[in-house]
């Protein structure tokens, strides 16, 4: 379940896992507002 929920982000680049082969782990983007940068882990996506 998610613990929190962003609103109005561009996911940029996805994060790939390093030990497994085609396996995303992550997510980078950036709030459409505001500019800021956010950088998401995951262990399922």
């Amino acid at each position: 379940s998610a613990d929190e929920v962003f609103n109005r982000i561009c996911v940029t680049h996805l994060l790939m896992d390093e030990a497994k082969e085609n396996r995303v782990a992550g997510a980078v983007g950036f709030n459409v507002r505001t500019g800021n940068y956010h950088v998401f882990k995951s262990k399922t996506v």
